[in-house]
């Protein structure tokens, strides 16, 4: 388990190896999520890790059709 203090600002920096771990990279926006006396933070993943996570929705519309749908 690693730690961090916590700066007059606020701020706190993630160690490195928990960084590394955890693939944070520099400007990913991460959540914090109070839980009673503990704090969770949640790795926020961009659009491009999330390309061909969910190939179930690849046969949905197209960005055309949806457009579309909504000029209607």
């Amino acid at each position: 388990m690693e730690s961090a203090v916590v700066s007059s600002k606020f701020q706190v920096v993630i160690p490195e190896g928990v960084r590394k771990k955890m693939g944070i990279k520099k400007g990913q926006r991460v959540v914090f999520e109070p839980e009673g006396k503990d704090l969770r933070l949640i790795v926020v993943p961009s659009l491009l890790d999330l390309e061909g996570k969910f190939p179930e929705l690849k046969n949905g519309p197209s960005r055309k059709e949806l457009w579309a749908d909504e000029n209607r």
